[in-house]
């Protein structure tokens, strides 16, 4: 990625003393061990006030019950071995109820999920590859958004954003499999719709954003938001109710953000992927006019 400079005599820069081109950042895809599950994971290069060049790896497509499941059920670990440094990270307990609301499993993005919930799914993957995974910002998130949206939302009727997001009514009241639209200008597909994602805040509190099947497609905006609710929880049984799982909220998933590229040999299988399109989070802002966007809502 080059980096624009502006200093006296630059006209007279010669292609000699010209900084050299970084190398394309390459996608590469995280497999969990023993789980038969992947997960593409592609660069996407954030522009913010504070740093110049600030490229993330974004999972291309919303977490599957494929992966979380690995997680829960501990399937990364062989029968009997008690040695993986990820046994030191607390997984969440079993779920009560149908958290899938049948919707579909395979393939399918996991629902029901709290923040805390996506978080330690993050710190186990981090602890199981060596890498830094986490959840993305809301800052982040908006970038992301800003990148095709506008052009989306813009558009006749908002025919492109129907054709790459499962938003209401046409995804019939039910979660899809993930990756089965077109994706977006940075290779995501699902930003908007299926389900809505977990990010942090500027103060670091839990906020969905990218609305889910549930959000109507006329009334969608780029800066949908909403904060949890004791309605997202309210048939769990449990006494306390459980921190990892919500009874009431099947519109709630996530995907992740890597912080670096796999080293050179490292396990992580690679792919290549073209350079990704900037994404400014200094014109991140969505458009004004949503409706509730910034208001907590119990039904994203």
């Amino acid at each position: 990625m080059l980096i624009a400079l502006s200093f006296a005599g630059a006209a007279q820069l010669t292609a000699q003393d010209a900084p050299e081109k970084a190398a394309p950042r390459a996608a590469f895809v995280e497999t969990i061990p023993r789980a038969d599950v992947s997960i593409e994971m592609v660069p996407v290069t954030i522009a913010a006030d504070d740093a110049a060049d600030n490229t993330l790896w974004v999972s291309s497509r919303e977490i599957t019950w494929n992966a979380y499941d690995a997680f829960v059920f501990e399937l990364d670990k062989a029968f009997g071995d008690e040695s993986s440094d990820a046994d030191a990270v607390v997984r969440p307990s079993k779920p009560y109820g149908l958290a899938d609301y049948g919707f579909g499993r395979n393939g399918y993005p996991v629902i029901s999920v709290s923040h805390q919930g996506a978080e330690a799914f993050c710190t186990w993957l981090s602890e199981l590859s060596g890498k830094r995974y986490r959840l993305p910002t809301e800052a982040e998130w908006d970038a992301l958004a800003a990148v095709s949206g506008p052009e989306w939302l813009a558009s006749e009727r908002r025919r492109a954003l129907r054709e790459h997001a499962h938003l209401a009514p046409a995804a019939r009241a039910r979660t899809h499999p993930v990756g089965t639209l077109p994706a977006d200008a940075n290779g995501l597909h699902d930003l908007f719709g299926n389900v809505a994602e977990w990010c942090s805040d500027a103060d670091g509190k839990p906020v969905l954003k990218g609305g889910s099947f549930q959000t109507d497609v006329d009334s969608f905006e780029l800066n949908w938001r909403a904060t949890p609710t004791p309605a997202w929880n309210q048939r769990d049984p449990q006494i306390p109710k459980s921190p990892w799982w919500l009874s009431d909220a099947p519109f709630a998933g996530f995907r992740i953000v890597c912080e670096a590229a796999p080293d050179a040999g490292a396990d992580s299988a690679s792919t290549d992927a073209e350079p990704q399109k900037p994404t400014d989070t200094r014109n991140a802002n969505a458009p004004a006019g949503s409706r509730d966007a910034t208001a907590t809502e119990d039904t994203p």
